[in-house]
């Protein structure tokens, strides 16, 4: 779960305080969406459910809440003190407002993965975090453990995102065109996003938050930070689809594949057919064409449609993004539903099967 190889796929639920409705918890959510999506190490793919069991796990270790923790045995001997975990309730006095895609104000938002998007901190502890994982500097793990949580690589796993970076235990890790290693991490939902960078050849971290979601704009910042403290420097672009191709040379690809989608307990008969320069996916009647993308074994598509599922908006088109892994004649993976107005409430995946015809 650490390096997001455990199978588990996107997910995020958001309950805003001036919206009435059911709210999930995290329990009831694993019971939804907790789905074993791939063979477990098969490959990465990001999951926030895996970082809230974590955190749940966690809490149920220290015998302890999961905020008390975090602020006992990482904020507190970091000199991070204006950092903290939200578990809920009003946030303390200081913390800035969050604004939508539209910058219109939102209310307080709540998170049920509390590992994975409900930590504040400032830009000034953030740096400190950062500052904690370069060698040399005081930090919480010894010299060895610290460099497996920056370098380790889960031996069979497919890394399909950001080019030739891989994903270690919390880091995304890449040697740049430039010759430099960075690790970098990006966070972002509603409201916020932040990036921070480390390239440890230069002893540099570099931190931006933002209190919109605006990933790109945290991007163009960084990069004109670094640029101060290391002349000359060019970095590569963040970018999570680079190292994916319109076309594949894998040409089992192609053709016919029949199977299901699971959504609410109930498998739905849905049918993908892949040409070299197209595809269609085919669920209940509807088909929904788009341009795949390939990287391997991965194959990636999206388009705008509906999905018949219960946590989703019934009369608000989503953007459904398709995610699929070969393995010899099956195609596994998930057909995910992200909210697209602008308060991106949710991204919710479903399981797919397919066998070639």
């Amino acid at each position: 779960m650490l390096n997001h190889t455990s199978s588990l796929d996107t997910y995020f639920q958001l309950q805003f305080t001036d919206e009435k409705g059911p709210e999930d918890s995290f329990e009831d959510a694993f019971q939804k969406y907790g789905v074993l999506f791939r063979t477990p190490g098969a490959q990465y793919e990001y999951a926030n459910l895996g970082y809230g069991l974590l955190d749940h796990i966690i809490a149920q270790q220290a015998e302890e809440p999961f905020d008390v923790f975090m602020k006992e045995q990482v904020f507190g001997p970091l000199g991070m003190e204006d950092s903290f975990v939200a578990l809920g309730g009003d946030l303390p006095q200081g913390v800035a407002l969050k604004y939508g895609l539209d910058l219109k104000p939102l209310p307080a938002i709540h998170n049920n993965t509390p590992g994975a998007g409900n930590t504040y901190a400032s830009i000034h502890d953030l740096i400190r975090f950062g500052m904690s994982q370069l060698e040399g500097q005081d930090g919480l793990l010894d010299p060895q453990l610290l460099r497996l949580s920056q370098t380790y690589k889960e031996p069979k796993s497919v890394y399909p995102y950001y080019a030739d970076a891989i994903y270690t235990l919390g880091w995304n890790r890449k040697r740049e065109k430039n010759g430099k290693t960075v690790l970098w991490h990006e966070g972002g939902m509603t409201g916020a996003a932040s990036l921070i960078k480390l390239i440890p050849e230069d002893d540099l971290v570099v931190a931006v938050i933002t209190n919109v979601y605006d990933n790109p704009l945290c991007q163009r910042i960084a990069d004109a930070l670094t640029r101060i403290a290391v002349p000359g420097y060019v970095p590569d672009p963040i970018n999570p689809i680079a190292g994916y191709s319109d076309r594949t040379e894998d040409t089992d690809f192609f053709g016919e594949w029949e199977g299901a989608v699971v959504i609410d307990g109930e498998s739905l008969p849905c049918r993908l057919e892949i040409t070299p320069k197209r595809a269609t996916f085919r669920l209940q009647k509807k088909a929904f064409k788009f341009t795949p993308a390939y990287n391997g074994k991965a194959f990636l598509g999206s388009f705008v449609g509906r999905l018949p599922a219960k946590d989703l908006f019934k009369a608000e088109d989503h953007a459904l993004v398709l995610k699929l892994l070969r393995d010899e004649d099956y195609l596994k993976g998930s057909v995910t539903a992200i909210d697209i107005s602008s308060r991106q409430r949710y991204a919710l995946p479903f399981y797919v099967r397919l066998q070639k015809k």
